[in-house]
């Protein structure tokens, strides 16, 4: 499967209200990748897991508590009011820098409590048989119709649970962190309390946009080409990933109405935002990275870049790592495939098409030219 990874995110801001809104650039590509027939979430965990030698089967509800508590966090699964039968579980996970996709399939209801967190996360959750519901310890009941998306926090004290068996995929990210980029990009102090909507219609638009996200990353976290292993391209997977969360989801940064007007300061953050991308143009530079170094938040950071080069500082960045690539191409002495991959552009079409439109010829033309007039360095 040809995976796409030079992800953009896009912030446009509309004149006058410095309102923005983000569109993710690109997806439609990853779904070309997988035959031109968009696969369901439902469909391609399943797929995924028909093809996982890693899957776990659990026999009793004890087997269950002592799996999910030694890998997981402290928890104790309990039989349902209605238990008939042994317990058969299920399970398969997959989990790269505290992200996380787990599927459960269950043939008996359940009671699951978490009793002792040692860090907070985000949980979305797609039922893909029967309903499963979240208690959580601050806004009750959780319990999603068949075509809403259950968000919830895994903290102490969260109960799940069923009255029927049940399959359900459960994605994971650390709280903290979406936290602290939400209270960055919106501008936030910590006074504010941070929280989601636990409910989320997956065909809104909102809905749609989370489980493509969701798909994107779950085919890179259950890939065999281990591209997450490669710096560039995780920490921009990362930053898709996290931005979409943040820009879809309905949370409490976001159901106020907070129009800044910005100081006069564009010029500075992009002078020195172009200089530490130029510097750090090799690693994998992540929003997060690129505010903090600057000094600025995140919002501030793309209307900056808005302003003063009408386009945004991951398309800045792209444009740097190609200048690069062609660098490479005319004095080194490689492929142009490792040189993509090096750069962090996995789909090479793509590369190729980026370069034809920045420097007017394809990348294999400025190979063979190097080849056939080779570059002398000095001595």
């Amino acid at each position: 499967m040809g995976l796409i990874l030079d992800v953009l995110i896009e912030v446009v801001f509309n004149s006058g209200d410095d309102h923005c809104h983000f569109c993710a650039v690109n997806i439609g590509a990853f779904w070309r990748s997988l035959g031109n027939r968009p696969m369901t979430l439902q469909a391609q965990i399943l797929s995924s897991l028909r093809e996982n030698k890693n899957s776990l089967i659990l026999k009793s509800f004890d087997e269950a508590t002592d799996m999910f508590s030694n890998r997981f966090e402290p928890y104790r699964l309990t039989p349902g009011s209605n238990t008939k039968g042994d317990l058969r579980a299920t399970t398969t996970h997959h989990i790269f820098d505290g992200i996380g996709a787990v599927f459960a399939n269950w043939n008996q209801p359940s009671t699951g409590v978490f009793e002792k967190t040692r860090r907070e996360r985000l949980a979305i959750s797609l039922n893909i048989e029967n309903l499963t519901s979240t208690i959580d310890p601050h806004l009750g009941m959780i319990s999603p119709s068949p075509d809403q998306l259950r968000i919830w926090q895994i903290k102490s004290g969260t109960t799940i649970t069923s009255d029927t068996s049940r399959a359900v995929f459960d994605f994971t990210l650390p709280l903290d962190e979406l936290e602290e980029r939400a209270r960055r990009f919106f501008e936030y102090d910590r006074s504010k309390p941070f929280g989601f909507d636990p409910l989320l219609n997956m065909n809104s638009m909102a809905g749609r946009s989370v489980i493509s996200s969701i798909q994107y990353f779950y085919s890179l976290l259950t890939s065999d080409v281990g591209v997450l292993q490669n710096p560039i391209m995780a920490a921009s997977s990362r930053d898709f990933l996290f931005t979409s969360i943040l820009s879809q989801l309905p949370h409490s940064f976001r159901t106020e109405d907070r129009v800044r007007k910005w100081p006069n300061v564009h010029t500075a953050i992009v002078h020195n935002a172009e200089e530490y991308m130029r510097d750090r143009a090799a690693d994998g530079v992540s929003i997060a990275d690129l505010s903090n170094a600057v000094g600025c938040s995140e919002r501030s950071l793309f209307a900056s870049f808005q302003k003063i080069r009408n386009e945004s500082p991951l398309n800045y960045l792209r444009n740097i790592r190609l200048d690069r690539a062609r660098q490479d191409l005319v004095i080194g002495d490689t492929s142009v495939t490792d040189i993509a991959f090096k750069w962090g552009f996995s789909n090479l079409g793509r590369f190729s098409k980026l370069y034809a439109e920045k420097f007017e010829e394809k990348p294999s033309e400025t190979l063979m030219r190097r080849r056939i007039n080779p570059v002398r360095l000095p001595g």
